[in-house]
C-alpha cells in the first residue's frame, strides 16, 4: 500500500512539475497602456488597449510578416455593466527581438468602472535554434550539396584573398536559416567571413560571396542554423483593467 501511494504522490509531483514548466514556456503578457476616447460616439474608437507580450527563453516571435498577429480575434472582454467587449486587432508594434504589443480598439465606450477579460490569445512563435550540415566536400571544386531538402551550390573563385580560399554559395533564402557556416570534418568550425551578398529575382536564389581562411582546408561541410518552423501558443489573457473614469451612460 505504502509503494502504490509513493507512486501516486510521485506521479503527482511529476504531473505538477510538467504543469510548472509547461507555464513556463509560455510568453509573458502584461498592460501597457489604456486609452480612452470620451469625446467620441459609438462606432468610433473609444477606447484602445496595448499588451505587451514578451517571448518565452529558447523562443522568439516568427521573423515571416503577419506571423505573429494573434489569430483569435477580436479580443473579447466584459464590462462592469456585464456587456460584452470587442477589441478588434490593429496591428503588432515592434519593441525588441523577443517581444511585441499587441494593439486592439474597442468601437463600444464601456460601462463602469472597468472592463474584464478571461480569454486567450494565439500567437505564432519559433522556438531553440537547431544545427544540420551537409556531407564533406572539396572547396577547390565545384559542387552541389544537399540539407535538409535543400540545394546548396558552392562555386570556387579563381582569386584569392589573405593566403584564404573565395567561395560562391548560391541558394535558396529561407527565413528559417539563421546563419551558415563552414566546418571541418571533425566537427570545429573554419574561420570565415562574408564579403558578399546578392538576391537574383531571376532565379530566386541568393548568391554570397565567402572568405575561408583555411586555404589548406582539404574537406569541408556547409554548417546551417536553423530554426524549427513556427507553431501557434496560446496566451492566456486573464486581467481587469480600469480605462479612467467611466460613467453610465457615457458622457
Amino acid at each position: 500500500m505504502n509503494h502504490f501511494r509513493l507512486a501516486a504522490l510521485l506521479l503527482s509531483a511529476f504531473l505538477l512539475l510538467r504543469s510548472y514548466a509547461a507555464a513556463a514556456d509560455l510568453p509573458s503578457l502584461r498592460l501597457q497602456s489604456v486609452e480612452s476616447f470620451y469625446t467620441r460616439a459609438e462606432g468610433e474608437v473609444c477606447c484602445t488597449l496595448r499588451l505587451h507580450v514578451r517571448a518565452a527563453e529558447g523562443t522568439s516571435f516568427s521573423v515571416r510578416e503577419g506571423d505573429n498577429v494573434p489569430a483569435s480575434t477580436p479580443l473579447i472582454g466584459t464590462d462592469a455593466a456585464g456587456r460584452i467587449m470587442l477589441g478588434k486587432f490593429r496591428c503588432v508594434e515592434s519593441c525588441m527581438e523577443d517581444c511585441r504589443t499587441l494593439v486592439f480598439d474597442f468601437y463600444t465606450r464601456p460601462q463602469g468602472g472597468w472592463i474584464e477579460f478571461d480569454t486567450v490569445l494565439t500567437l505564432r512563435l519559433v522556438s531553440t535554434d537547431f544545427t544540420a550540415w551537409t556531407a564533406p566536400f572539396d572547396p577547390r571544386r565545384t559542387s552541389t550539396l544537399r540539407a535538409l531538402n535543400r540545394s546548396f551550390f558552392v562555386s570556387p573563385l579563381d582569386a584569392q584573398e589573405n593566403d584564404g580560399l573565395l567561395l560562391r554559395v548560391d541558394y535558396e533564402m529561407s527565413p528559417l536559416i539563421r546563419g551558415i557556416a563552414f566546418m571541418g570534418t571533425n566537427g570545429k568550425l573554419c574561420r570565415s567571413r562574408v564579403l558578399d551578398a546578392v538576391y537574383n529575382e531571376k532565379d530566386g536564389l541568393t548568391s554570397t560571396t565567402y572568405l575561408l581562411e583555411d586555404s589548406k582546408a582539404e574537406a569541408v561541410r556547409v554548417r546551417l542554423l536553423l530554426r524549427h518552423p513556427p507553431t501557434p501558443c496560446r496566451v492566456p489573457v486573464r486581467m481587469r483593467i480600469y480605462p479612467g473614469i467611466i460613467t453610465d451612460p457615457g458622457i
